[in-house]
């Protein structure tokens, strides 16, 4: 919900490095992706993570804005407004 805000306009900040741009581009679209995915990789190595938002955070922006860049026919969501993640599941399945 808050990549979707974003993209928007409801919200003036990504939802992952915090930027904000006059003029969103794919371009900014896609290194909110590239910061989704290292707080994905981070989350794995909790360790080594900073002050980062949960796996799942990171998993729904990158699903968001891989569905909204079409490099993904499946909606980030279901028709419940749940996300690919199932309760208590540490990475998102997989379509068969």
């Amino acid at each position: 919900m808050t990549t979707l805000a974003w993209i928007l306009g409801e919200r003036a900040e990504s939802p992952v490095i915090r930027a904000h741009a006059r003029e969103l581009t794919t371009r900014d679209l896609k290194m909110e992706r590239v910061h989704a995915e290292d707080v994905i990789e981070q989350s794995r190595y909790p360790w080594m993570a900073d002050r980062l938002p949960p796996l799942w955070y990171g998993e729904g922006v990158k699903f968001g804005i891989n569905w909204l860049l079409g490099d993904s026919t499946a909606p980030p969501v279901d028709a419940a407004g749940r996300g690919p993640l199932r309760p208590g599941q540490r990475t998102a399945r997989t379509a068969p």
